[in-house]
């Protein structure tokens, strides 16, 4: 009867312990798989939002940015594994001199007010 208040104590902090670590694996499980979503829909948006019209030059393509957002949007929401509620969406495009997209940046904020960030760059040649 002496070890029974150490008993509890042991119980106490192994179940403390065991939810802590379930938390945060299933937090790390969820922002893996809203980034892997993320890559996986930039690249297919890229490819989707191609405007073969404006390809006269080898090496050189041109991506409507509307079309890319609706297309990143619409697979996103798709090919998510989680349920993201109310998903803000922002864009921020890096353009050469001439006016062509080097890179996209696509960042996404969740309710729960986490930003995930992924970055395309994209060869054509």
């Amino acid at each position: 009867m002496r070890d029974f208040p150490y008993v509890i104590c042991m119980l106490f902090i192994g179940m403390w312990l065991i939810l802590f670590v379930s938390n945060y694996k299933t937090e790390e499980i969820r922002h893996n798989a809203i980034l892997a979503t993320m890559n996986e829909s930039v690249r297919i948006a890229s490819v989707n939002s191609l405007d073969n019209s404006l390809r006269v030059e080898t090496g050189r393509v041109e991506v409507a940015e509307k079309q890319f957002e609706n297309s990143f949007e619409c697979f996103f929401e798709k090919n998510s594994n989680f349920k993201i509620e109310n998903p803000k969406f922002s864009y921020s495009y890096l353009k050469s001199e001439d006016g062509e997209i080097k890179a996209v940046r696509v960042k996404v904020k969740d309710e729960r007010n986490t930003n995930y960030q992924t970055t395309y760059i994209a060869d054509v040649k």
